[in-house]
């Protein structure tokens, strides 16, 4: 690996001085949206595991509200529950709307990524 050339030895520079990349990343017909965020490891299939990711996507608004009641999932109280990170709301269109969250870590699979720019370092 220390003698890369090519596209992937741009991604081991991120990696080795802590650069930021920005992975824009698809879904099954379109662009679903994209992270910025530190590289921790990667292979030569474009597998990414990332750090200190802000992730932004859109998906489609919810239509129907769920009646009273049912959007609670009852647990006991004395088990541990993993909770997801917090999504926000930035944007919201007529048919679809933006969504935003922070990870502390997030691996995303190499056939998922659209395509990667190498953020420029502002000092």
């Amino acid at each position: 690996m220390e003698t890369m050339t090519g596209p992937l030895s741009s991604l081991k520079k991120c990696k080795d001085e802590h650069i930021r990349i920005k992975v824009w990343t698809r879904h099954s017909h379109d662009v679903r949206g994209y992270c910025i965020a530190f590289v921790t490891l990667f292979d030569k299939h474009w597998n990414l595991v990332l750090e200190d990711v802000t992730e932004v996507w859109t998906r489609p608004k919810r239509r129907k509200v769920l009646p009273v009641g049912l959007g609670i999932q009852q647990i006991a109280p004395d088990r541990k529950r993993l909770v997801p990170p917090p999504i926000e709301v930035i944007k919201k269109d007529k048919k679809t709307e933006t969504c935003q969250r922070h990870v502390d870590q997030l691996l995303i699979r190499g056939e998922q990524i659209s395509h990667i720019v190498v953020l420029i370092p502002s000092d």
